[in-house]
């Protein structure tokens, strides 16, 4: 038995983030969403703050009604601006075709026609298909993702509410001329406001998947906002997974395109007049990304990038909302969210992969007798993901604890200090390290005893209410 003692828990350094530039892939983007409605403001130093959190995708709207103010005359020039920004940082846009267009989609009150799909006359239908031809047509060779429409399942985004057969009509028109026009670009359909958390978003997913979209997509596209990232568990995705492939849809991609968590309370949209704080705001992020990568999702984005400085949606409302990782400050302010989002960019790039040869557990050392079974509760409680980064374990761990503590019966979260018990039969951790993506800090434990080749104990160490990772010190660069 080796065995190496020190006095406690010890800061070795913190992480060296990478800028988008200098990470080749990975599963993680953020979103740029609503610039074609102006609710924020790109600046220059927004991309900058952009590239620096090592994202590798931005999911951007398009906005027909700006690109088309005059029948069959397009203005891309706002668009292609936000898309050479983005490049020139590292960062691959992807495109979420929507709204529709005040020229062509009768009884919008709002010029953005947020929820007006182009269906219901000849002239709507075709004009649409000139524009999404138009564009894949700019864009060829600078983007390659084309999402169709968002959210079609809400009200809001579909005036007649949720309809499968209608969105699938839209799909059907859509799709092929984003293929004939480049047959390298992907299609993403989906784009569900419902989580696959909810009954419902299996429900409409699978009419959709019987209606055969499969046929005419590359990924399908849902999105999640719960204060609680983990109501979508693991086999919520392995039965999304098992829908597609029992529907000729083998081929297509989960993605996660829209999940967030604003930072205060805010009047309107998701989680409205939830008690909410910057804090909790980072929290929800690494939970949520963590828990889709741990899932296997093919991809997972972050909402959004900035505040906004209003809401626009069918409509002019003045309030704000809260979801960025920005401020709408000038300059613009990074929330506690935006460097916890920044690490764990750095941390699972495409070097980061799933791992199935290890088990994670905890212990007391020593056990005190009145928790023998409060603390097998605890045990039972904690999450772990399980990855592999540079062939050797690197683990997240975490309690799934309630994150509004002033909420009745939600008291504030006590973190238990513990020994963590690697098991794995592929290659061992060589100098275990605990990265907190918080922070950035990389602690060395005041413990470290293996018993075998295939067995580390380690601590003790905290289990918060957000993921702690356990890994090797050479496989995270830190200063």
């Amino acid at each position: 038995m080796k065995l190496l003692e020190r006095e406690s828990l010890q800061l070795i350094g913190n992480l060296r983030t990478r800028h988008s530039r200098d990470i080749a892939s990975s599963r993680i983007g953020v979103g740029f969403e609503c610039l074609e409605r102006e609710m924020w403001e790109d600046t220059p130093q927004l991309y900058r703050l952009a590239g620096e959190t090592g994202a590798k995708h931005a999911r951007v709207q398009t906005g027909w009604f700006r690109c088309e103010r005059e029948r069959g005359t397009y203005h891309f020039d706002w668009l292609e601006e936000i898309v050479d920004k983005l490049l020139a940082q590292g960062i691959h846009p992807w495109f979420n075709l929507s709204y529709g267009n005040p020229l062509y989609c009768s009884g919008a009150e709002s010029p953005d026609c947020a929820g007006f799909p182009p269906l219901f006359s000849h002239a709507a239908r075709s004009a649409w298909s000139a524009f999404v031809a138009a564009l894949v047509t700019h864009f060829s060779g600078k983007v390659t993702h084309y999402e169709i429409w968002n959210e079609p399942d809400c009200s809001g985004f579909w005036r007649h509410g949720p309809n499968a057969a209608e969105y699938m009509d839209l799909v059907t028109l859509t799709s092929p001329v984003i293929r004939q026009t480049d047959p390298k670009a992907k299609v993403i359909g989906g784009a569900l406001g419902r989580s696959i958390a909810h009954l419902s978003a299996f429900e409409i997913a699978c009419q959709y998947a019987q209606l055969g979209i499969a046929a005419y997509i590359d990924a399908f596209s849902f999105h999640r906002y719960h204060i609680m990232p983990e109501l979508s568990r693991p086999e919520d995705y392995r039965l999304l997974r098992r829908l597609f492939n029992d529907h000729g849809g083998a081929h297509v991609e989960l993605w996660q395109g829209e999940s967030g968590c604003p930072s205060r309370a805010a009047t309107i949209e998701a989680l409205s007049d939830t008690p909410v704080t910057e804090d909790i705001q980072a929290k929800v992020a690494l939970r949520s990304i963590v828990t889709d990568l741990a899932a296997g999702i093919d991809y997972t984005c972050y909402f959004s990038f900035s505040d906004f400085r209003f809401y626009h949606r069918n409509g002019l409302r003045r309030n704000p909302t809260y979801f960025g990782l920005l401020t709408t400050d000038d300059p613009p302010r990074p929330k506690p969210a935006y460097h916890a989002f920044r690490h764990l960019c750095t941390l699972f790039d495409d070097a980061t992969t799933p791992c199935e040869t290890a088990k994670l557990g905890i212990e007391l050392d020593p056990f005190p007798p009145d928790e023998r079974f409060t603390f097998q509760e605890r045990q039972i409680r904690l999450k772990t993901a399980l990855f592999q980064r540079h062939g050797r374990p690197f683990v997240a761990f975490w309690e799934p604890a309630a994150l509004i503590p002033d909420a009745p019966g939600n008291p504030p979260h006590e973190p238990k200090e513990v020994f963590l018990q690697l098991w794995t039969y592929g290659q061992q951790i060589d100098r275990p390290v605990v990265i907190d993506p918080m922070t950035g800090n990389i602690f060395e434990p005041a413990k470290i005893v293996k018993t075998s080749p295939r067995i580390l104990e380690c601590g003790p160490v905290p289990v918060k209410d957000y993921p702690m990772l356990l890994a090797d010190a050479g496989s995270v660069e830190y200063t």
